[in-house]
């Protein structure tokens, strides 16, 4: 998948399934998909193929699609903010969502 088009599934998930003016996903569906079903740990839940921050934290709602050594969509609705990583992450060392975190919401 090209950078571009993870972009689109972000901004269309940030946008509720709205995409050009025209709903293409239901809103219940964005809602549902990205919502908690799972608790990992304290913090991290699983939804639809999304992760979620679960506990109350400094910086709102964000979600996440996590793929193949560190292809990351990041989304952060409280920030109107989509952001998308690709790199090639052999080990767990530093992850991108942290780099996200640590840099761009809480910079």
């Amino acid at each position: 998948m090209k950078t571009v088009d993870m972009l689109k599934i972000g901004t269309l998930n940030l946008k509720n399934g709205v995409w050009k003016s025209k709903q293409i996903v239901p809103y219940h569906w964005i809602e549902e998909s990205t919502s908690p079903k799972f608790n990992f740990d304290d913090i991290t839940s699983y939804a639809y193929h999304w992760w979620t921050i679960t506990s109350d934290n400094q910086v709102g709602r964000i979600f996440w699609a996590m793929g193949h050594e560190g292809q990351y969509i990041i989304v952060a609705p409280d920030y109107q903010l989509v952001t998308v990583f690709t790199s090639s992450i052999k080990d767990d060392a530093t992850r991108p969502s942290q780099y996200f975190k640590d840099y761009l919401l809480e910079g």
